[in-house]
Formats: structure tokens, C-alpha cells, sequence
């Protein structure tokens, strides 16, 4: 990628902070023996997708149908995972079509409430594609020290474990989050209650089981994918997903615990 050097800032222009740069709606990666070619040029995909040596993650950022519609078309995607990315209104889920894996999970954030984002996942052969919104940044979520090409070479199916292993991660700091804001609560209930203590009770209540209807699905859906005979997941990467599933049984059983906080607090209040 060629390097910029940023104008010079006029004397008259405002200091405030500059605006984020705008999103690329399509990024393509292959990898093969030969080394990593990255573009966001659609027309490329058919070549990396034909050569049976290459690995390919496809992610697409808030794309536009015809974009979803090419991409599919190349990849030879059913008709109805493709309704379904383009509806992008699901459960977290899994589904099995011809071969080819659809997967939906949640990311979530917390940014004085809780925000989930859509990730649609789709698994093939030699083929990953991802469809976010711009509030989730894989790139972030998904460490990758020497490059996304030594993840690939591992193929797609390892690529998938490890965004579901990063975004099933990023839960425990939003229940901490969530966990200190009831520990306040409480506090708060006990010393001075208020109507904006019983307020704060009930959105908690109601985020609480966002996350829930969030993430309480992706149980089935790791259970599915370590159980299911799939030929596009590696044998030896079964164990990788199993230890996300443990992870989910973990952040559903803390939900529980801080249900019954939630609701006992109201108690005390009334």
C-alpha cells in the first residue's frame, strides 16, 4: 500500500480532531506457497478462488447487494445464505448448506450500554467470508503479529476459529463492565436510593438480556461446529472450537449470576 504524507494544516483550518478515513467495502486475501496477495478488486477473487493451493478470506464492510451478489456468485454460495447476508437480521446460528457453513455471532461492546454487531461467517473450501458493520473491528479483535498470511496457511477454518475465539473473548470486559455498575448499584441501593438507581436497575435488566439473546445461541453454534462431521474444518482444529464453546459455558453462566444481582437489588429497593 503506498504511503501519503498528510497536507500541511493552514493557520486557518480548526485543530479538532481529525475524522476517521473512510472504510474499504471489499477486502480480499489469498494465501498460497508463492506468498500473500491482498487487493479489493472483485474481478481478482475468481482466479485465487479456482487455484486449489490458495486460501481466501474475503471481508466485507457494510457492502452494498451487488457487491454481497458477486462475491456470492464467484464463491457459488446457496441462495439462501445469501438472503441472509443480505438481510443481515439474524440469531447467532449455524447452517449447513451443500457443504458450506453459515455462521452468525455477535461481537459486543459497551459504551455506557451494550452495542452487539452482526458478524455473518461464511466457511468453504479454501474460502472465508465475513460480513460486519464498521463497529466491528476484526482487525482489532483478531491479533495477527506476523500477518494474516501464516493464519490462512493454516486454512480458513483456523481464520474462523480464531475470530469466534476473539469475539467470544471480548464478553468478559463488557461483563466487568457490567459487574462494576452493579457492585455500584448496590451500593447505591443500601446508602441512597433513588429513581435513577430503580431506572439504572431496569435498562441493566434489559441489556442483560440482549446479551443473553446474543450469546446464549453461539453455545449451539460452537456446539455444532466441534460435534458436526464437516469436512471443511480440519479434525485437528476441533479441539480450537471446543475451547470456545467452554469459554461461552463461562459468560452464560456469569449472565446468570448477574441476573439474580439485577433482580435481588430490586428487591432491596422495593
Amino acid at each position: 500500500m503506498d504511503e501519503t504524507k498528510e497536507a500541511p494544516r493552514s493557520p486557518s483550518e480548526p485543530t479538532g480532531s481529525p475524522e476517521k478515513a473512510p472504510r474499504d467495502v471489499v477486502r480480499i486475501v489469498g494465501w498460497a506457497p508463492s506468498g500473500t496477495r491482498e487487493t479489493d478488486d472483485v474481478t481478482a477473487l475468481a482466479a485465487m478462488v479456482a487455484d486449489p493451493d490458495t486460501q481466501v478470506w474475503v471481508d466485507l464492510i457494510d457492502p452494498q447487494s451487488d457487491v454481497v451478489k458477486s462475491i456470492a456468485s464467484v464463491l457459488g454460495l446457496h441462495p439462501l445464505i445469501v438472503e441472509d447476508i443480505a438481510e443481515r437480521n439474524e440469531r447467532a446460528k449455524v447452517a449447513t448448506y451443500d457443504g458450506v457453513i453459515h455462521v452468525v455471532l455477535f461481537d459486543l461492546d459497551y459504551r455506557g450500554e451494550v452495542r452487539p454487531a452482526e458478524i455473518g461467517l461464511v466457511l468453504g473450501n479454501h474460502f472465508l467470508l465475513s460480513v460486519r458493520s464498521t463497529d466491528s473491528e476484526l482487525e482489532a479483535k483478531v491479533p495477527m503479529r506476523d500477518g494474516i498470511g501464516p493464519v490462512l496457511a493454516k486454512g480458513p477454518d483456523f481464520l474462523l476459529y480464531m475470530i469466534a475465539d476473539h469475539v467470544v473473548d471480548g464478553y468478559f470486559p463488557v461483563l466487568d463492565r457490567l459487574a462494576d455498575e452493579i457492585d455500584e448499584l448496590q451500593d447505591r441501593v443500601v446508602a441512597a436510593p433513588s429513581d435513577w438507581t430503580l431506572q439504572r436497575l431496569f435498562v441493566l435488566k434489559r441489556e442483560l438480556l440482549a446479551i443473553r439473546r446474543a450469546t446464549s445461541p453461539a453455545r449451539e453454534v460452537l456446539n455444532q461446529l466441534t460435534n458436526r462431521d464437516l469436512t471443511v474444518i480440519a479434525p485437528d482444529h476441533i479441539i480450537y472450537f471446543r475451547d470456545v464453546y467452554d469459554h461461552l459455558i463461562r459468560v452464560t453462566d456469569e449472565l446468570d449470576n448477574y441476573r439474580e444481582l439485577v433482580s435481588g437489588t430490586l428487591d432491596i429497593y422495593l
